[in-house]
């Protein structure tokens, strides 16, 4: 484990957690005094012969020279965005406009938000929605420690019916050798922060499924998904979701169904009615032809 800060004389540290000892590379000079949090995030895709590998996280940092810094966490490399504006807010990080990719949202001492975007990949343990993740959450989750909604289950829906499944996985890839404690996660389901709809501990770190109970009403919600380590860490992710709101779709189809079965049996029985008059009709006259 690792610790980074940034100072009011413009430096970034990085520090063993274990030893103290300052990281290769660090601290890095800033062009102007620290005041907020720093964010750690993997701002690397994976590779593409699908590993997965943790190549290591990158820290973003706004400073008071107008930039802000994403600084290599292994390479110490700089890559500055000029703002032009100083802040004193931490850098968070979601995909805001929902097109697969990982943003940046910013704001200025001069009442501006900026929303950055980057090319890399969505991915629920990358995000950090606030400064503290959840309750009590400092640490970056992505290749450490976390639970998050599977695919499958985050494509946004109305929910029909009064249970549905949802899909999630728990991740820890914390280090197991020494330990002398046994991992215990606590998972609960809310729908808003009020409706708990599941509440289970597991003993694993995998992907499980579970069939739900939906809420007794229509309504529009956010769905949260947490867990709580056997430290009493916590951690979240959540997403939007509705349910029963647009069950009068199928009202309208079982109620317009029979009528649309009337029309077409009148059609063809209409259209039967006229073949059998018109080969009637035919009929007759070949039998009136044939006896002149």
């Amino acid at each position: 484990t690792q610790s980074t800060w940034g100072t009011s004389t413009g430096h970034v540290w990085a520090l063993n957690g274990r030893t103290g000892d300052t990281l290769t590379h660090f601290p890095v000079k800033t062009g102007g005094p620290i005041y907020a949090q720093a964010l750690l995030i993997n701002l690397r895709n994976p590779p593409e012969d699908g590993s997965t590998a943790h190549d290591g996280l990158d820290i973003v940092v706004p400073s008071h020279d107008g930039h802000i810094y994403i600084i290599g966490g292994r390479t110490g490399c700089i890559d500055k965005i000029d703002l032009g504006e100083n802040s004193y807010s931490m850098v968070l990080a979601d995909d805001l406009n929902g097109n697969g990719y990982m943003d940046l949202v910013a704001s200025t001492m001069n009442g501006n938000v900026y929303l950055l975007n980057t090319e890399t990949v969505f991915h629920p343990l990358k995000t950090w929605t606030s400064q503290n993740q959840g309750l009590n959450g400092l640490t970056a989750k992505e290749g450490h420690i976390g639970v998050m909604i599977s695919p499958q289950s985050r494509i946004h829906r109305d929910v029909v019916g009064d249970h549905f499944k949802i899909m999630f996985e728990i991740v820890d890839k914390r280090k197991q050798q020494k330990r002398d404690f046994h991992q215990k996660y606590h998972v609960k389901v809310t729908v808003g922060r009020g409706l708990t709809i599941l509440s289970k501990t597991y003993y694993r770190a995998t992907r499980y499924v579970e069939i739900v109970r939906a809420p007794p009403e229509r309504l529009q919600s956010m769905l949260y998904l947490t867990m709580r380590n056997e430290f009493g860490q916590y951690y979240e992710d959540s997403m939007p979701i509705s349910f029963n709101m647009y069950f009068y779709n199928t009202i309208k189809w079982v109620v317009l169904l029979p009528f649309i079965l009337l029309a077409v049996v009148l059609m063809l029985n209409k259209a039967t009615n006229a073949h059998i008059v018109a080969e009637e009709e035919q009929q007759y006259y070949e039998g009136i032809h044939g006896a002149m």
